[in-house]
């Protein structure tokens, strides 16, 4: 199903290469071509060929079209819808999936005699010896007395319409828009009599052209060339091509930094490079205390995220160091040179310490707690004491845990904040600031 979008927008995507962004020394300007204005036949729709006899990118088109009414209350404006296919448009004049829509537009109509301008750029680049159809409708114009319609000469039967050194206009074939019939039926279209009256801007390819140079975050990228039948090579880093001989291929096994690629035309032994360079991220990430994370890259742009909150970003967390302000699970999202990439994430347990004589193996969670408390020594003690302290510094509870790694006791007091003091029998000492919900 084609879908019409007149606001179009060019997203940029490391792995496409799109064809019509190419460097400025491969086109030569050339065209237009006109076939002419005048012309005894006219209808809502046409579809014609235009055989490219050397590469060229078209850039846009002009139309001659007129009000059928005149002054009979016509209207001078009306939507043209533009699509176009690589190929004969012959036998594919009713197959909506064969075709790509470059928009609809509402124009006025500058009358029999001249060209109206479709402000719809084309940008498409045909090579040597190929065709591209286009398919043009003044659709959805039925309205009271108006009837805009697309002029066209009365053709010979198919054969070519007019030609320069670089385009060929062939005849094309027109359908009636009344009642709705964008596509019409078979039966409907007036197969190859029309002689299209079309102005078409283009400009020259010259020789080889390797395609955009692209900055990708995979080792892996689509390559895309013009200028005839080829082959591809490696010049500098690494490679390996799907298929050497297909201008669009894909390469993959990319080394890190610049991969250089070469287009050579056979025919000409022509030739042009590519460059393809790989970035990678540091996503190194390190716990330098407590409570306290580190991101290994120092020229990145950071954020830091939860990842026990399905990755979400930590406000205002933009630094390489981050200092959790709760016990969880935390990592960065590291942004540099077009590319993004994830650390793993790290837990942080330790929140609320401000005494430990254990080492970084004690671990006390969860904090914030509904009530149960757990603490892992990291060793096996003979005797160990907890106390649970108010914020008054008044003692609330004391619990004995003997040969033992771990503790585990429950807040029994109203949600605030507590304290937790942690004794050994060998003296071992660590007091954690709890906050119970």
């Amino acid at each position: 199903m084609i879908h019409f979008n007149s606001n179009k927008k060019l997203q940029l995507v490391p792995l496409v290469v799109i064809l019509i962004m190419l460097t400025s020394n491969l086109f030569g300007q050339c065209g237009p071509i006109a076939s002419g204005t005048s012309g005894g036949n006219a209808n809502h729709g046409i579809e014609f060929d235009v055989v490219a006899l050397n590469s060229v990118r078209i850039d846009s088109l002009h139309i001659v079209m007129f009000d059928d009414f005149g002054a009979a209350g016509g209207t001078t404006s009306t939507d043209v819808y533009l699509l176009y296919k690589m190929g004969t448009h012959v036998g594919f004049y009713n197959d909506q999936a064969a075709w790509t829509s470059l928009g609809v537009v509402n124009v006025t109509q500058l009358g029999n005699g001249q060209y109206t301008p479709i402000p719809l750029p084309i940008n498409v680049v045909v090579p040597a010896g190929q065709t591209i159809a286009f398919y043009l409708i003044t659709w959805e114009d039925i309205v009271g007395n108006t009837d805009v319609l697309i002029k066209y000469g009365d053709g010979a039967g198919g054969g070519p319409s007019f030609n320069d050194a670089n385009l060929q206009i062939m005849e094309g074939s027109g359908v009636n828009g009344d009642n709705g019939a964008f596509w019409g039926t078979a039966s409907t279209w007036l197969q190859l009599e029309k002689d299209p009256k079309v102005k078409i801007f283009y400009e020259c390819i010259n020789g080889s052209d390797a395609g955009i140079d692209q900055t990708n975050c995979i080792n892996s990228a689509l390559l895309g060339a013009i200028g005839g039948e080829g082959t591809w090579s490696v010049n500098s880093g690494t490679g390996t091509f799907a298929n050497p001989a297909d201008s669009n291929t894909v390469v993959t096994g990319l080394s890190l930094g610049l991969n250089q690629f070469v287009w050579t035309i056979t025919a000409t032994n022509e030739s042009d490079t590519v460059d393809i360079t790989v970035n990678t991220i540091d996503i190194g990430i390190s716990q330098i205390d407590d409570i306290t994370l580190q991101a290994t890259s120092v020229t990145a742009n950071y954020q830091w995220v939860d990842c026990n909150n399905n990755f979400s970003a930590l406000v205002g967390e933009i630094n390489q160091n981050f200092s959790a302000t709760q016990n969880g699970s935390y990592a960065v999202v590291l942004t540099e040179s077009g590319c993004s990439d994830t650390s793993a994430c790290v837990s942080i347990n330790n929140v609320g310490i401000s005494e430990n004589d254990f080492g970084n193996k004690l671990i006390v969670y969860p904090n914030p707690t509904s009530g149960i408390v757990y603490i892992d020594l990291g060793s096996n003690y003979e005797a160990i004491e907890v106390k649970l302290i108010n914020p008054l510094g008044q003692l609330l509870s004391t619990s004995s845990f003997v040969q033992t790694d771990h503790v585990e006791f429950e807040i029994n007091s109203i949600p605030g904040i507590y304290f937790i003091e942690i004794m050994a029998s060998n003296g071992k000492k660590a007091i954690i600031k709890l906050l119970k919900e």
